[in-house]
């Protein structure tokens, strides 16, 4: 309808009278929401809890409305919903595009979350298509919920990580605290052993 409701509710309570007519509104255009929550999929969609030890979220192509943050804590005490992702666009396929490539561009670590399954059901073929029915996800459970494969380049970058050689030594003084693998008589050698999905 191009309006905010949520806007409008507010002026209510504020005790304005309604800024328009049932009739002054039209429908254009179609949206779509995902509700990021701390859940696995894969265990029939059970809660979890946890500290958000990252947490990016697209600002562009959705709008995003949260209330936590990286650091912040997933706790039992209250509902474990990260985020809502929203997208508009003037046709349904177009809606759903931008809401894929907005959870494509979310980053969630920490803890267990839904967004690998919402990311696999916003590019399900059935779903794209529009003939979903309420028994899809229960059908496509399996195929929805398995691991996406790894990158080629994550060992590489893990390795990185675990070394430490993610990390800047600007300004360092100590040679040895230099990340260039410089020493006095021979180049530095560290052995380091990766253990993932693949063995």
């Amino acid at each position: 309808t191009g309006t905010d409701l949520v806007e409008w509710q507010l002026r209510v309570a504020a005790g304005e009278p309604l800024p328009a007519a049932q009739e002054d509104l039209a429908i254009r255009g179609a949206a779509m929401e995902a509700r990021l929550y701390a859940e696995d999929p894969a265990r029939g969609f059970l809660p979890q809890i946890g500290r958000l030890a990252h947490l990016a979220l697209p600002d562009r192509a959705a709008r995003i409305d949260s209330g936590v943050r990286t650091g912040d804590a997933i706790t039992p005490h209250y509902d474990p919903m990260i985020a809502k992702v929203i997208a508009t666009g003037a046709t349904r396929e177009e809606a759903r595009t931008r809401l894929l490539a907005a959870l494509r561009a979310s980053e969630i670590a920490g803890l267990v979350t839904n967004l690998p399954f919402l990311r696999a059901l916003a590019d399900h073929p059935v779903f794209a298509a529009g003939e979903m029915d309420t028994g899809l996800v229960d059908r496509e459970l399996e195929a929805l919920t398995a691991p996406p494969p790894m990158p080629e380049a994550a060992p590489a970058l893990a390795a990185v990580a675990a070394l430490g050689l993610a990390e800047t030594a600007a300004g360092s003084a100590e040679p040895f605290g230099m990340r260039d693998g410089f020493r006095l008589w021979a180049p530095e050698r560290r052995r380091l052993t990766l253990d993932g999905p693949e063995g």
